[in-house]
């Protein structure tokens, strides 16, 4: 019988060695054998050092001082000795059968040149890919929206991910930077399980002014955006929107929120009620954010008791 193909797993990490001890067990059980696994230590004092010690299969990395989420992976691409590759958020675990499922869709589709899947999160509530069409799938990442598709859900042809390595180096939103440099040169396609379980956290980076900033630096920067007029308006209205949002929930009165919500409404194609809707709060401050919350609020729960 045939050897199956080697997976690198390489989970990056910051000061999260109760997630990461999780996140490791959870890459040891999957009921796929031949496997490699790294851990890039972002904290640049050693700090999960003593976790990795306790796994004699795991190779640990350490970064001479905390340089974010794609220094570490420029780091350790050059370890890897997989045909396909995991990179793994430390706070996330994979299911066990996460990484067999994805090895035999991309043995089975040579076109492909990574894969993603669904995910539940830490209240329980599961994601699953909307879109299973290569080309939506494209345009979906463009757009800046396609949830589902993030760092740990996806596995990835090591050529490929070692063809646009070293990646440049941005402050938040890298799973976004990954994703337009995959699509650059290749398809994605999807797997309609939840084969992760992710945590969520509010507080965290992907929630952050720097994120939504980020997110405009990319639209900025991306040459594909070019030839993608009605993806690049589609995300830079949610970008601004986003970053107006933010803005008007961490100050207490903000002209950047403001001037971010006129931006996204310009670049909005569809004139959305809630684009339009967030400005007007958002020139309240933060009494019109709360004004907001509790419309947008009551609106859904009209729309789901119109369900039911």
């Amino acid at each position: 019988m045939l050897a199956r193909p080697k997976v690198s797993i390489i989970i990056t990490t910051y000061y999260r060695n109760d997630k990461l001890k999780r996140a490791i067990e959870a890459c040891l059980s999957q009921d796929y054998d031949n496997i490699e696994i790294f851990v890039v230590d972002d904290s640049g004092e050693g700090y999960a050092e003593g976790i990795v010690a306790d796994y004699d299969c795991v190779e640990y990395i350490q970064m001479n001082e905390n340089k974010g989420q794609i220094a570490a992976w420029n780091k350790c691409v050059d370890y890897i000795s997989g045909k396909y590759v995991n990179l793994h958020d430390d706070d996330d675990f994979l299911r066990e059968n996460k990484i067999k499922k994805q090895v035999d869709y991309l043995e089975g589709n040579s076109e492909i040149g990574s894969v993603y899947c669904g995910f539940t999160d830490n209240s329980g509530r599961s994601y699953l890919p909307e879109e299973t069409n290569k080309i939506q799938i494209r345009r979906n990442i463009l757009k800046q929206h396609i949830p589902c598709c993030q760092t740990t859900t996806m596995l990835t042809r090591s050529q490929l991910l070692k063809s646009i390595f070293p990646l440049q180096e941005y402050p938040a939103a890298t799973d976004i930077a990954l994703q337009l440099e995959i699509i650059s040169k290749a398809d994605v396609g999807c797997i309609t399980e939840c084969l992760v379980n992710r945590n969520i956290n509010t507080g965290s980076i992907g929630s952050s002014i720097k994120n939504r900033k980020t997110r405009l630096r990319l639209i900025d920067e991306y040459d594909i955006y070019q030839n993608h007029q009605r993806e690049r308006n589609y995300a830079l209205a949610r970008s601004y929107y986003l970053l107006g949002e933010t803005l008007s929930r961490k100050r207490i009165w903000s002209a950047e929120a403001v001037r971010a919500l006129v931006k996204s409404n310009y670049h909005s194609n569809s004139n959305r009620l809630d684009y339009i809707f967030l400005f007007f709060a958002t020139l309240l401050g933060r009494v019109g954010i709360l004004i907001y919350d509790l419309l947008t609020s009551a609106v859904y729960k009209f729309k789901q008791a119109l369900k039911h």
